[in-house]
């Protein structure tokens, strides 16, 4: 396979990658798990929007139901807790997102404006305060701290009341510089993966529906400042670099390379369209106080022009060693989501299968992380092992 070097050692495949029946598949397991449905108080997960592994091996969990960011050993036991609800310097109202760089914990706050950067033990270094508002920037998902100090956030938008033209489910990539308060955005796309679903004057509610079908923008950013960026429409991932500290921001620019996926796009099949409807419908439908909305989500639903192939990836994401994982979307709603792995040299490890239910939040190079909710709707921080062969 050829290959030619990028900066901080990130390759680009020129050629796609072995094809999926000659493609490596390694074992996974899963080895941890935290959560509980009626324990401690520190073991029950309300509301989990990031987890992160320092190198000590402990986990970090922000939680937003305890506005506060947990911290186990590398066995899952509790070990501390920082961060309460509050209005002070290390108190929360909103936590957002969580992220780290080194051992150094980043929370952003939406409603309070803030980032707080928290030491492994929970000590406060600083507050940083940001020129932040839903109404221009979306709802913050994910912070990346980059080694230059500025932040990169991920925000999207999915309703909105009163309605904005132009706003309903837009994507966008965002620069917090490190010494200043205003965000300016990098990137900005139609999200593509959901539908927003208006009411009537007389009944005025709007939704944002996930639709998993189209194609629409995902990204990841490493520390060093390298985008992995596309769009799903094309077995094409491209690499980008953020714009350094006194460039001119007008986008992510010309691409520095690309990884090629193995395969092709799948078929859309008529009866997954059905279900698909039938699914994001029926809460609507069992709420027999709000007729009129069910009769409405439903219209609006089946008004939805659907492609003819899926998406060739929906998610993408670095490892903590600068790999590049793509997953692919899942056949079945109960079967794995298959993930195509490349190390940080650009070469092509073989491919990962998880729990399609599972949002990977922290991968390492041999184990992945993340938050699946169970049938009460409990949630669980997951670590699964994964071991190549040879």
């Amino acid at each position: 396979m050829t290959r030619r070097m990028l900066p901080a050692g990130l390759a680009v495949l020129l050629m796609a990658a072995p094809i999926a029946g000659q493609a490596p598949v390694a074992d996974v397991i899963e080895v941890l798990s935290i959560g509980a449905v009626d324990g401690p108080p520190e073991s029950t997960l309300s509301g989990v929007v990031g987890v992160e592994v320092a190198s000590t091996g402990d986990i970090l969990i922000g939680d937003r139901g305890g506005s506060s960011i947990r911290v186990f050993s590398p066995a899952g036991a509790f070990v501390r807790a920082f961060g309460r609800e509050g209005d002070g310097p290390s108190e929360f109202r909103a936590l957002a997102t969580i992220g780290m760089l080194g051992d150094t914990v980043y929370a952003l706050d939406w409603r309070l404006r803030k980032v707080a950067e928290f030491a492994l033990d929970g000590t406060l270094i600083r507050t940083r305060r940001i020129d932040y508002s839903p109404w221009r920037h979306g709802l913050i998902s994910r912070i990346q701290p980059l080694r230059s100090g500025d932040l990169v956030l991920e925000s999207g938008s999915g309703c909105n009341l009163p309605r904005r033209p132009g706003f309903d489910s837009q994507w966008w990539l965002l620069l917090l510089p490190e010494d200043g308060e205003a965000i300016t955005p990098i990137a900005q796309e139609d999200l593509g993966r959901s539908v927003p679903v208006y009411g009537t004057d007389d009944d005025p509610f709007c939704t944002a529906v996930a639709f998993p079908f189209r194609a629409g923008p995902v990204a990841a950013v490493r520390p060093d400042g390298v985008v992995a960026y596309g769009t799903g429409d094309a077995g094409r991932l491209s690499f980008f670099r953020l714009p350094r500290r006194g460039d001119d921001i007008t986008g992510l620019g010309p691409p520095i390379g690309h990884v090629s996926l193995p395969g092709g796009r799948r078929a859309i099949g008529r009866g997954e369209r059905a279900r698909w409807i039938d699914r994001q419908a029926a809460p609507w439908a069992g709420d027999n106080s709000l007729p009129g909305r069910a009769a409405l989500v439903r219209e609006a639903l089946e008004a939805v022009r659907f492609p003819k192939e899926w998406p060739a990836y929906d998610r993408v994401r670095f490892d903590a060693d600068g790999g590049v994982w793509v997953r692919r979307p899942p056949e079945r709603d109960a079967g794995p989501a298959v993930w195509d792995v490349y190390a940080p040299d650009g070469e092509y490890r073989g491919r990962v299968a998880l729990p399609a239910s599972l949002r990977v939040r922290h991968i390492r190079r041999d184990a992945v992380y993340g938050v699946i909710r169970d049938d009460w709707d409990v949630e669980y921080v997951k670590k699964y092992e994964v071991r190549w062969s040879g």
